[in-house]
């Protein structure tokens, strides 16, 4: 299955991922594409929050920056409560550059 295949596969699950509220906890999923300077197209940043029943401080937020990069997958995530800010580009740009000397892009 070529990478291609794969980061539009996860685009569309992570588009059509419910809401879920089980067990006195609600979990929701975001995405919206990553229009940065450095990134290829084919690039997200997905955000899973989970909230227990009768608070409105997250217990977890994991944040995830999905990059496909001609032939190769690269999946960065950060995991923390709230008001830490949100998985920067920083990290995932030198990954991006690898990528794409590693297949001579």
């Amino acid at each position: 299955m070529s990478a291609e295949t794969v980061y539009a596969q996860l685009r569309e699950a992570v588009a059509a991922c419910p809401t879920v509220h089980e067990n006195g906890t609600l979990a929701t999923v975001r995405y919206e594409d990553l229009d940065e300077p450095g990134f290829p197209e084919d690039t997200i940043r997905i955000r899973m929050t989970v909230i227990d029943d009768g608070s409105t401080a997250p217990v977890n937020v994991i944040d995830r920056i999905v990059t496909r990069v001609g032939a190769c997958m690269a999946d960065l995530s950060g995991l923390g409560p709230e008001p830490y800010p949100r998985l920067s580009e920083g990290p995932a740009l030198p990954q991006v550059e690898r990528l794409r000397a590693a297949q001579g892009l």
